[in-house]
């Protein structure tokens, strides 16, 4: 989710920002995990998840499907995990290698995500950082409490540059109330 989140937002941003001539398209999750999982990762997780840099990786080598693409089935996570077991049919791979992402680029600090953001980029995290499923109020905005362990990604869209506490903010694919 936070890899197709991010496409969707840079999407938005091309369109937007940069005058392309698009029409927005939500992306098909599954098949951004099928291929992480498949095709990058060659099986080797078990159980669910992925790994962030996979994600990456599929998207630069594979591409995405737009969900509204003729015969891409409804979203469930039975196909989630079926192409995420199996990796996605071939005739969906044909069509996600349309739509390729062209570069990625690692970031690792506040700095990097914000100038990141600011040229129009959106970031995503993928960590073992786990967070309270409620957040703290603080100086007018709600902060994640880091809690526990948890395998996660999530794409950061905007930051907060407020000297006295900097900021990102995050979609999360868990609901209004997480």
């Amino acid at each position: 989710m936070g890899a197709a989140n991010a496409i969707e937002y840079l999407q938005c941003v091309e369109i937007a920002k940069l005058g392309d001539n698009e029409k927005y398209r939500p992306i098909f999750q599954p098949y951004i995990y099928g291929i992480s999982r498949v095709k990058i990762g060659k099986g080797s997780i078990k159980g669910d998840g992925s790994v962030g840099v996979w994600a990456a990786q599929g998207i630069r080598e594979f591409g995405v499907i737009p969900a509204d693409e003729p015969g891409v089935p409804a979203y469930s996570a039975d196909i989630a995990r079926n192409w995420g077991s199996k990796g996605p049919p071939d005739n969906f791979i044909n069509i996600g290698k349309k739509h390729l992402l062209k570069s990625t680029a690692k970031v690792t600090n506040y700095p990097m995500v914000r100038d990141a953001l600011i040229n129009g980029y959106p970031v995503t995290v993928a960590s073992n950082r786990g967070f309270r499923m409620t957040g703290t109020a603080d100086k007018g905005k709600l902060w994640a409490t880091p809690y526990g362990v948890w395998n996660h990604q999530m794409c950061i869209i905007g930051v907060d540059d407020d000297p006295k506490r900097p900021g990102c903010y995050i979609i999360n694919s868990w609901g209004t109330n997480a």
